[in-house]
């Protein structure tokens, strides 16, 4: 059964231009040990439960967390600004506008960028950069 987060990584990794930015095999799912940045966690931090759309399907908002660790802004701007393209079939683009099939029930998923920020960690001197995004899942 295909994840949410899984699906997300298989994009990340088609995207050329991202990919090329940060390596897939940088975007972490779950809890991160000792990871020496740069890298990016992906998390869901938010839902709204399934209601009924006027045509009978299954409908649930999930609010889906990149945060991007990185030692210089200049370059982590870059990776952010490559998240938050908007989507292309080329795969040259990012996630906001993205549409997917769900392998697990046969739905179709939309990202929407919701929100972003960054914040330079006054200790390490790291920046972290927030982006948060509403995924819509139209379940069959």
């Amino acid at each position: 059964m295909a994840t949410l987060e899984g699906t997300i990584h298989t994009l990340w990794a088609a995207k050329t231009t991202l990919n090329g930015l940060l390596d897939s095999a940088r975007l972490i799912t779950g809890i991160v040990r000792s990871q020496d940045p740069p890298y990016c966690t992906l998390a869901r931090v938010g839902s709204v439960p399934f209601h009924r759309s006027s045509r009978r399907t299954r409908i649930d908002t999930t609010l889906l967390r990149f945060m991007l660790y990185h030692p210089s802004h200049a370059n982590g701007a870059a990776i952010r600004d490559a998240i938050l393209a908007e989507a292309e079939t080329s795969n040259q683009g990012g996630f906001d506008g993205e549409r997917f099939a769900i392998a697990s029930n046969g739905g179709v998923a939309v990202m929407k960028k919701e929100n972003d920020f960054a914040t330079q960690d006054p200790d390490t001197g790291i920046w972290v950069f927030t982006i948060d995004f509403d995924v819509t899942r139209q379940l069959a």
